[in-house]
């Protein structure tokens, strides 16, 4: 299936858009085929991640149904949990699915979910929304004089979920929309079309070199068929004060333009956790899989400290060799892989 629109999510430069108040939106986990015209939003099914525990709510907080709030079909589902054997069913699914691990002390039970797994990022994203909620529960019960007020907008937030998250994703939207969407038609006058690998991978090094961190994986979407990801938080993508991010950004955005005219899909997720919201750029071109340690690399050799002439020389010159012995037409090979 071809993308047909963009539509990436953003937040204030430098700013951490986890905000510890009810109702307010604390992740964002989403994937859409994309374009570069800014105009249709393909909202992520978050539900996939949440419809296990959807009944609950019903079953627990009957009286959340005759409110007259706006709640998410998720909330409304049952769970057929009749008994303790049904609950740990549901947790070995956990377990299969999502790789949980269970840890047992004298004092308490604990499961666990790996904060580090790339294949769990977009569980980890809707996990922490719910752990910064749940902790501001608490500390709001200690600190008001009704504790069952707090409760109620914790039942709330719980009934909404993931609807806030969606609301989130689409302000930040319009912020990358009104930002972007002008620099990358003013980029379509002085820009020339990417056409070979070392180009597009120069371009990349740029958005590093203007103080982007950004972390290349691979993606397995079927036999025969991988992707290259390209992840970077949103503060640092979307920094209007700096220009050397604008102009790297804009070039990169101008270059998939480019790809996808050439016939190349990708997808973006957002995830969201201490560190912020982050962006992951997944592109569906198998051949690309093979450099993700050339962009770490030059990450890595970008981050480091000051380099001598002799390690710099090294690095460019290995970094030349290596883009010269594999440098591919990209409009070939796409056509070629569709």
């Amino acid at each position: 299936m071809r993308a047909e629109s963009t539509k990436p999510a953003g937040a204030t430069a430098g700013s951490n858009p986890v905000a510890p108040t009810y109702g307010e939106p604390l992740c964002i986990k989403g994937s859409f085929l994309v374009c570069l015209n800014f105009s249709t939003l393909i909202f992520a099914r978050c539900q996939d991640y949440v419809k296990i525990f959807g009944g609950i709510l019903r079953k627990t907080h009957p009286s959340l149904l005759a409110v007259p709030w706006k709640r998410h079909p998720s909330a409304l589902s049952d769970v057929d949990i009749q008994s303790e054997i049904d609950v740990l069913r549901v947790l070995f699914l956990l377990e299969e699915k999502y790789h949980m691990k269970i840890e047992r002390t004298e004092d308490q039970t604990t499961l666990t979910f790996d904060n580090h797994d790339p294949s769990m990022d977009g569980l980890n994203s809707l996990l922490y929304a719910w752990h910064v909620q749940n902790k501001t529960l608490n500390a709001g019960q200690k600190k008001s004089a009704d504790p069952g007020a707090e409760e109620h907008k914790y039942d709330v937030w719980k009934s909404r979920f993931p609807m806030d998250l969606e609301q989130y994703w689409d302000e930040q939207h319009r912020k990358l929309e009104e930002y972007y969407q002008a620099l990358i038609k003013k980029a379509s006058k002085s820009y020339k079309k990417v056409t070979v690998l070392s180009e597009f991978l120069t371009h990349i090094r740029e958005m590093i070199q203007a103080g982007i961190h950004i972390k290349a994986d691979q993606q397995l979407i079927r036999l025969g068929k991988g992707a290259l990801t390209l992840t970077a938080l949103v503060s640092e993508v979307y920094a209007p004060e700096n220009r050397a991010v604008t102009e790297a950004v804009s070039h990169f955005l101008f270059d998939l333009k480019t790809l996808t005219d050439y016939g190349m899909n990708f997808d973006v997720n957002y995830y969201e956790n201490e560190q912020g919201t982050r962006i992951t750029i997944i592109l569906h071109l198998s051949p690309l899989m093979a450099f993700d340690s050339t962009i770490n690399s030059m990450q890595e050799y970008e981050s480091g400290n000051p380099h001598g002439n002799y390690e710099s020389e090294i690095f460019e010159k290995n970094l030349d060799a290596e883009l010269t012995r594999y440098d591919i037409n990209l409009q070939d090979e796409i056509e070629h892989s569709n």
